[in-house]
């Protein structure tokens, strides 16, 4: 789901360009390729407070990984990407001269709004290792975007990988040919009197204060819309289905199951305790259990033989430790409870209890009792319990899995 703000722009770009397939990377799709391929990076990744920081560092991992161009949402095509750009071995867009003088007091800025690569760039290695390996202080600007950017390429024109890694700046004119229309650039020159802002001014003077400076070598329009910032709140327009706007063929994601990444990503990344919101907390969690080194729930064991017909099951309602590695690298099944869930859970507890790794690394498999001590009521069971054993009830319990199936209408034996 995108802004309604953004659809003309990305209409524009995929009707002009009908060979590209159009890949939207929400945060759950960079948060996996961080884990799955660039886990140095996560630290930091995750302590950035600033969601644009978010944004501007996953876009130089993307293009480092898999090659491609790279587009802001508020670039408009307007004439389709002709061989010569789309053949280069990386390029940068580069801010209007003027405005770049203006606003920053610098000769010149590259711009992450619109960037392209082959795969494996070291010019794009190069940037996410300035940006991730070590949080930057400073805004968005600074630490992620432009600033840092235009540092890291005026860097490596000068080094002796430029020969085999080259890296071209477009002109302005080719995607930024706009002067930003959220700033008052007549009201900024009255006071640029000394320096680079003076030059851009006289600059701007000269043309006669054209805002757009497109040409026929111009491709796209960076259209400054800056819906990300607080100041544009009130901009954004209603949210809508990209994929069913312009058909699943065209528009892809890099996680096809975003959600079901969610658990096993929090615990690796920010360790702690996991428990699903339908978990109920009765009493606090005493430090033998919050200081072990990994623990799982346990579903109730009349419930896992009645059901999956198997002797326990791990379940991942509760759990202070993480299993990604099974999970994303070998997932094979149809359902949730198959691939992601408590049956892979459970299986590769099972192996991981027999390694030499248990030895150093333990996990401790909880009682039912602590966590999940109720049946599960959305299921018809063809054997009725008595009403006593619906829940037990033991002094260690320290949550109840409540269990909710939203749509599901099924009632117990003991309900009729």
């Amino acid at each position: 789901m995108v802004y309604e703000n953004y659809r003309p722009m990305i209409s524009s770009c995929l009707k002009l360009n009908p060979n590209w397939t159009y890949y939207l990377w929400r945060d759950s799709d960079a948060r996996a390729l961080i884990f799955l391929h660039y886990p140095q990076y996560m630290k930091t990744y995750m302590r950035f407070n600033d969601n644009l920081q978010r944004s501007d560092a996953i876009r130089y991992i993307i293009l480092h990984r898999f090659g491609g161009i790279y587009l802001d949402m508020d670039v408009e095509c307007v004439r389709p990407f002709h061989p010569a750009l789309t053949r280069q071995a990386a390029f940068l867009d580069q801010e209007r001269v003027e405005q770049t003088r203006i606003a920053w007091g610098r000769q010149f800025s590259a711009m992450n709004s619109l960037m392209g690569s082959v795969p494996g760039h070291k010019f794009f290695q190069a940037m996410s290792d300035r940006v991730l390996l070590r949080k930057l202080p400073g805004d968005a600007y600074s630490s992620t975007g432009p600033n840092v950017l235009t540092q890291v390429f005026q860097r490596f024109r000068n080094s002796p990988a430029i020969w085999n890694w080259p890296v071209h700046l477009l002109p302005p004119s080719v995607a930024s040919p706009l002067m930003d229309p959220n700033r008052n650039w007549r009201q900024l020159c009255r006071y640029a009197r000394y320096g680079w802002g003076s030059r851009g001014c006289r600059m701007l003077r000269a043309k006669k204060w054209r805002m757009d400076d497109r040409n026929g070598g111009t491709v796209a329009v960076h259209r400054f819309l800056h819906l990300g910032y607080g100041f544009a709140v009130r901009q954004r327009k209603s949210l809508f289905n990209l994929t069913k706007e312009f058909g699943s063929a065209r528009v892809n994601f890099y996680l096809r199951r975003p959600l079901l990444f969610t658990y096993i990503y929090f615990l690796t990344t920010a360790s702690g305790i996991y428990l699903d919101m339908d978990v109920e907390c009765l009493q606090p969690f005493p430090s033998s259990l919050t200081r072990q080194a990994a623990f799982l729930d346990q579903e109730r064991l009349e419930q896992t033989r009645i059901f999956w017909r198997r002797d326990f099951s791990a379940m991942n309602s509760v759990m202070g430790s993480a299993m990604a590695d099974r999970v994303l690298t070998k997932n094979t099944g149809t359902s949730a409870f198959s691939t992601t869930g408590p049956k892979v859970l459970t299986e590769f507890f099972k192996e991981y209890k027999e390694s030499p790794t248990s030895w150093i690394w333990p996990v401790a498999l909880l009682p039912p009792s602590v966590a999940s001590p109720l049946m599960d009521e959305s299921e018809k069971l063809e054997v009725a319990l008595p009403e006593s054993q619906k829940a037990r009830q033991f002094g260690f319990r320290l949550g109840r899995h409540r269990l909710p199936h939203a749509g599901v209408q099924k009632l117990a034996p003991w309900q009729r």
